[in-house]
């Protein structure tokens, strides 16, 4: 059954993150990724995590440094995003919950872990205690 089935990819390259992701989703499984060695190829993530970190050392008006958040945490929102489009487990019917988490970087650089819970698709008429799959 699907809903026993965890797939967990750890230090998974961007491409590996993203297949790991749309085949577990295809059948509709719970995910959890740990990803790394994140690429933009086309450049338009990357340029916005150097103008947040160039913004980090300025001062706001109540005297806080500004949030700066890194390429990879960037990409890793990206893709956390992809797994609660609409249309990600369709083919499955189910939708995902998607949580991100942080490990003790102590343990790795790579700390963000992407977990994904698969959930039966919502009717309109269907109530949240029958989602869970």
């Amino acid at each position: 059954s699907p809903t026993k089935v965890l797939v967990v990819a750890c230090h998974a390259c961007q491409h590996l993150t993203d297949e790991t992701l749309e085949i577990a989703s295809e059948y509709g499984v719970n995910i959890a990724v740990m990803p790394c060695c994140q690429k933009d190829h086309k450049g338009s993530w990357k340029g916005l995590s150097k103008r947040l970190a160039k913004s980090n050392g300025n001062k706001s008006n109540n005297s806080q440094e500004t949030a700066s958040l890194s390429f990879g945490t960037i990409m890793d929102l990206l893709t956390a995003g992809k797994m609660m489009a609409w249309n990600t487990g369709l083919q499955a019917n189910v939708e995902y919950v998607v949580k991100m988490k942080l490990m003790d970087s102590a343990i790795t650089l790579q700390n963000r872990i992407i977990m994904c819970k698969s959930m039966q698709r919502r009717d309109d008429n269907s109530n949240d205690e029958e989602r869970e799959a």
